[in-house]
């Protein structure tokens, strides 16, 4: 199996594995929970998932931390706790702690695999092992099915996992697929940019 030997070039794409992850979390910070509540348990979790969120914009860790646990340990049966453990992934990983965000993506994985946030938990989840180069492990999470809509991600993954071991040829397609999966309208000017390097580096 190739390995990522270029150092700089290892640094910089594990800066592109991890990247992304706060993003996602305010992506999802805005998700609507579909159908009415159901409990006290949901409007309580409902709550608690607003002042994480809260806390988050205002960069505070330790109030974020706070919520986010309180989601996980109160209120797992409800829709919201895997959003708590995807917060706690996203600290871990601010403080390098990447087995332990490992275990929180690992988590809001579990019975979520064919839903929308399960389908980005895997792609990020994917990364942090790709970081840790643990490149076949990441690569067989992305090789089950795909919802519609999620495959450019899932690609585009798959390259810069191929890339960090040096699988350029393998690279070169996952990127291709991604751009080719993309739907109309969406930018996928990064992917390019992303292709266009893989051909200097053949060229230098």
């Amino acid at each position: 199996m190739k390995i990522c030997t270029n150092k700089t070039m290892c640094q910089k794409y594990s800066k592109w594995a991890l990247g992304g992850v706060g993003a996602f979390l305010f992506i999802y910070s805005g998700i609507q929970i579909q159908g009415y509540y159901q409990n006290k348990a949901t409007l309580k979790a409902s709550a608690v998932y607003d002042h994480m969120m809260v806390a988050m914009q205002k960069m505070d860790s330790e109030q974020a931390r706070l919520e986010a646990s309180t989601l996980i340990q109160h209120y797992r049966k409800t829709a919201y706790a895997p959003l708590g453990d995807l917060v706690l992934a996203k600290l871990a990983i601010e403080q390098s702690n990447l087995p332990i965000a490992v275990d929180h993506l690992r988590s809001a994985l579990k019975g979520n695999e064919k839903t929308p946030i399960g389908q980005v938990t895997k792609v990020r989840l994917a990364r942090v092992l790709a970081s840790q180069t643990h490149y076949e492990d990441a690569l067989a999470l992305l090789s089950g099915t795909v919802l519609k809509g999620y495959l450019p991600l899932v690609e585009e993954a798959k390259g810069d996992i191929f890339r960090l071991q040096g699988e350029k040829d393998k690279a070169k397609k996952a990127y291709s697929a991604a751009i080719e999966a993309a739907p109309a309208g969406v930018s996928v000017v990064r992917i390019q940019v992303k292709l266009a390097d893989i051909a200097v580096e053949g060229d230098a």
